[in-house]
């Protein structure tokens, strides 16, 4: 008995039955399917894709016995199905199916689908009985048994073939057979498609290209540019010049077709965008030849294949039509300027036209005064629309005339006449034409008193700077459009204090001595108002009645503050970096000696001695000054330090120790210091002087009030929304250190400067102003960011964030190997006598012979007299009548390849890698340890053998070798 599920319709029509229970077809072979793959490629020359795709599944649904089959496609997206085909059999027999689409989704696919999300050929012999199966739309062929395979290109699905309803079970050698075909057919199907989509697309195009308005020409160079030959012309293009078919012109050269291209310049066009591929425009020009005359513009470039494009139009029309106009303009332009008055054109009283007469009355030239409003010659708004009313009246008076007033550019207000008239009587808003008379001579001596104050009012209120006019009792009385603008309101009438500086009484710095007496002077001013700096001067203007009011000029000087300041303190870094230069030098001298001695002594006492012990601490507090002078040297910008692998944790605690010694008692110090060994990419000492510099300020912050200094280092990862701010800072994870206050906060209006240089809230002598840009700096090195949240009167809280490193801290080893020895003649030169001593003690330790003088200049004669005896040199750089440097150069001009080490306390001019680029063995910097010295002394030896020895036999000790 036959199952039934829901959307399954079983094979139990007559026609079904029958294909039922005809015997399988068996041994089908890799022949067959090749055999049917030469069909179909037949099939698809004379045949649209939707039909070989269908001619495809009749081929394998014979070679199978199966009579459904389907064959899908797949786009890209891998979740739509497109172009589907059904065999023959299925859409003739079987499948009812009323409404079948072009696309539909994957997610809706049935138990078929099973191949696509495995990949591979998929069998369903018991399709019933699957419980992942899916009803069937109405109409659609029961499926009883199924062998679905998905055709695979460049990693993705493009295709499903599927077979179904075989009278006995499927096999998996079926299942590699039709996946074969399936693989076999596919660049046929796709060739197919590519060609009917190609097809469309040309269609598509040719309907746009003949269709289009413009002219529209495609050309093909020949004789790399020197002519063009026509591939394609649309209508509109055969239309412009005169032709009726391509025909007429395609394949024929360009010159040939049209022979005054290359007069109006269009054939150097053509080249140009040939060999660079830059399109240019080429605007209206008139071409001509013995069939057509025109005026046309060209729209060129180089489309992919080669070929140079010309988009043209006929402008003929437009342009004889630009010339008429032009003609009569000029007729205009010679009449207005003849007239003796000035004539102009106004349309709603915006300038349109203007002779050169009524440009000379007002000063300005035609390019100012065309577009603009007629206001801008007018004196004021009241006489601006005193004339409007004569305008308006010209609708019912066809004239008018008016006695008005202007304003020359240069300030100066003149009288004219000024009669105007519609140039449409019946339509004003066409344009008014107007004459002005100049009549200014008849009025002279009315207006000269009115346009004396017009001109020391223009004067006035065209400065930049803040003016206002003071009375003898402190009132304002006038302010010009700059002081408005700064105090935000006309105050005149106001006393002056309230107005300019919000003050309840006269200015501390108001000297009513010298106003009184009419006197000239000057005051530098700081605004309580802003805080802004005014270089102020005051100049007294003597009235009719005796009473001298006072002129005020307010020149803004806070930025020439600001930078006098920063000059003030760059001068100052300046120096001491200068200073910590020199002092670097001599006290890298001094430790030497310390640290050498040090050393010696500690190894001449046994491990147990209880003074080997204070000759450590000797050693570790010599290095940790060594240490402080190259902080010192950082800080100054001489060193900028070198970044190495280093956990955190240890630093930021040894900096709240020192803090914790030398903060008042009042200031509460928390701590949260996470100790996971993560890893941050950063020098030592910049870290040190980062961490210090936070703790620092946020101690002074608290130094009055008392307070809680928070500092806390913990691991946090960063996405890119919350690096939204910070460009450039890729996401990932990040060492965040913490360091907060409970002290007075910042001002919102100076939080945005806090990390400028030089910019400081403290009093003088209370800072330089570099902390917080030095901290900013040492960040944005390590490819951190630092930001800030201050509340004033509640404290500060700076986060910074630095990149965590993948790699761990560079370790040290715990039991160092001995130091390397050798027994080769060492010359030694250093002007510092304890200096030579130490190192000649050190160097005998090692088990090498030295010869030590404090003169380079003995040195040299030393080594002149015997240079066999010496296998190396070391010379201090800087040395008193002749350099570690020039010495080092006449010992190489003697015996060339001799290894030389320069040693320095302090040098801003050479590195290592300088160093060893003058042809030097190294550059060491003082003071220098046994165990930098005996890996030094190695280095360069061994270096040096291997250039004169390639057979890496050394030489005997104290000999060179020839």
């Amino acid at each position: 008995m036959k199952r039934r599920e829901s959307g399954i319709t079983p094979p139990d029509t007559p026609g079904e039955a029958r294909e039922s229970s005809r015997p399988s077809r068996s041994g089908i072979t890799l022949r067959d399917v090749v055999d049917a793959r030469s069909r179909l490629q037949d099939a698809a020359r004379d045949h649209a894709l939707t039909v070989v795709m269908q001619r495809a599944v009749d081929e394998i649904g014979t070679l199978t016995a199966s009579p459904v089959g389907f064959f899908h496609l797949v786009e890209a997206d891998q979740q739509t199905i497109s172009l589907q085909a059904w065999s023959s059999r299925t859409m003739e027999r079987y499948c009812r199916i009323r409404e079948r689409g072009l696309h539909c989704d994957v997610s809706q696919a049935g138990v078929w689908i099973d191949a696509v999300r495995r990949g591979r050929p998929t069998i369903h012999n018991d399709y019933a009985g699957l419980p992942h199966r899916r009803g069937l739309p109405d109409g659609h062929v029961g499926i009883v048994r199924q062998l679905v395979v998905p055709v695979r290109r460049g990693g993705l699905i493009t295709a499903v073939l599927g077979i179904a309803n075989k009278p006995d079970d499927y096999t998996e050698t079926e299942a590699e057979l039709v996946a074969v075909f399936a693989d076999l057919i596919w660049d046929i199907i796709e060739k197919k498609r590519l060609e009917e989509e190609l097809a469309a697309g040309r269609i598509w195009f040719r309907e746009l290209f003949d269709n289009i308005t413009s002219g529209v020409a495609v050309y093909e160079a020949v004789d790399d540019g020197a002519d063009f030959i026509i591939r394609d012309i649309n209508r509109a293009g055969l239309r412009a010049v005169g032709r009726k078919r391509l025909g007429e012109v395609a394949g024929k050269r360009l010159t040939t077709v049209f022979p005054g291209v290359a007069a109006m310049g269009l054939l150097d066009v053509f080249r140009r965008v040939h060999q660079r591929g830059i399109p240019e425009y080429h605007p209206g020009s008139r071409y001509t030849d013995r069939r057509v005359s025109l005026w046309v513009e060209n729209y060129v470039c180089r489309i992919v294949t080669g070929e140079v494009v010309a988009i043209f139009n006929d402008i003929t029309e437009r342009r004889e039509a630009e010339l008429r106009l032009q003609e009569r303009e000029a007729l205009l332009r010679s009449i207005l300027r003849a007239a003796t008055a000035g004539i102009g054109v106004v349309v709603d009283r915006v300038f349109q036209q203007v002779n050169d007469r009524f440009c000379e009355m007002v000063g300005y030239p035609h390019d100012e005064l065309l577009g603009q409003s007629a206001r801008m010659v007018y004196p004021d708004d009241r006489e601006f629309d005193r004339v409007g009313a004569m305008h308006r009246k010209l609708q019912t008076r066809r004239i008018g005339t008016v006695e008005t007033r202007l304003r020359h550019r240069d300030g100066r207000i003149f009288d004219i006449l000024l009669n105007a008239a519609p140039l449409d009587p019946d339509n004003i808003a066409a344009g008014v034409t107007f004459t002005a008379t100049d009549i200014t001579a008849l009025k002279n001596s009315e207006r000269e008193l009115r346009r004396s104050e017009g001109t020391y009012r223009s004067m006035l209120e065209s400065m930049k700077d803040p003016v206002y006019i003071c009375s003898p009792d402190r009132r304002i009385e006038y302010l010009n459009p700059a002081m408005i603008t700064r105090i935000g309101r006309d105050a005149t009438g106001e006393p002056c204090h309230r107005a300019l500086h919000d003050l309840d009484g006269p200015c501390p710095w108001c000297r009513d001595r010298e106003k009184s007496a009419g006197s000239y002077f000057e005051s530098e001013v700081i605004s309580p108002r802003d805080k802004l700096h005014f270089h102020v001067s005051h100049s007294p203007i003597f009235k009719a009645d005796g009473s001298i009011s006072t002129l005020t000029i307010f020149r803004d000087t806070t930025e020439i503050k600001r930078l006098e300041h920063q000059l003030f303190q760059a001068q100052k870094m300046e120096i001491i970096g200068t200073l910590a230069g020199g002092i670097a030098h001599d006290f890298n001298n001094i430790l030497g000696a310390i640290l050498g001695y040090a050393e010696l002594a500690a190894e001449e006492l046994p491990e147990t001695s209880p003074v080997r012990h204070k000759l450590d601490q000797i050693l570790l507090a010599a290095r940790r000054a060594r240490d402080l002078v190259r902080q010192i040297l950082t800080f100054s910008r001489i060193d900028a330090g070198a970044g190495r692998p280093l956990q955190p944790q240890p630093i930021i605690r040894e900096c709240l120790r020192f803090i914790r010694a030398s903060a008042p008692r009042t200031i509460t110090i928390t701590q949260d210091i996470a100790t996971d060994g993560s890893v941050i990419m950063a020098d030592p000492g910049r870290l040190h002087q980062l961490t210090m510099n936070l703790c620092t300020n946020a101690v002074q912050a608290m130094e009055e009030i008392g307070g809680t200094l928070r500092v806390s280092l913990e691991n946090v990862f960063l996405d890119r929304g919350q690096l939204a701010e910070y460009p450039g800072i890729a996401p990932g994870n990040f060492i965040r250190l913490t360091v907060g206050d409970t002290g007075t906060g910042i001002d919102r209006e100076h939080l945005h400067r806090i990390f400028d240089p030089y910019f400081t809230t403290k009093g003088t002598g209370q800072g330089t102003g570099l902390g917080l840009a030095v901290v900013q700096g040492i960040v944005r090195s390590s490819g951190g960011f630092v930001s800030v949240d201050s509340t004033p009167g509640k404290g500060s809280t700076f986060t910074v964030m630095l990149p965590a490193h993948r790699g761990k801290e560079r370790e040290i080893a715990a039991e160092p190997a001995p130091p390397a020895t050798g027994n080769e003649m060492v010359l030694l030169v250093d002007d510092e006598k304890p200096v030579a001593e130490v190192a000649e003690q050190i160097l005998v330790r090692l088990g090498y012979r030295v010869t030590a003088t404090t003169s380079s200049r003995e040195a040299l004669a030393l080594f002149h007299r015997r240079p066999e005896d010496f296998d190396v040199v070391i010379t201090d750089l800087t040395m008193p009548g002749m350099t570690g440097i020039q010495l080092a150069e006449e010992i190489l001009a003697t015996a060339p390849g001799m290894p030389i080490i320069l040693c320095t306390g302090y040098n801003s001019r050479m590195d290592e890698a300088q160093a060893r680029s003058a042809g030097f063995g190294t550059l060491l910097i003082k003071p220098v340890e046994t165990r930098t010295y005996a890996d030094t002394l190695r280095q360069v030896l061994e270096a040096g053998r291997g250039k004169d020895d390639p057979a890496g036999i050394p030489p005997e000790p104290g000999r060179q070798e020839t």
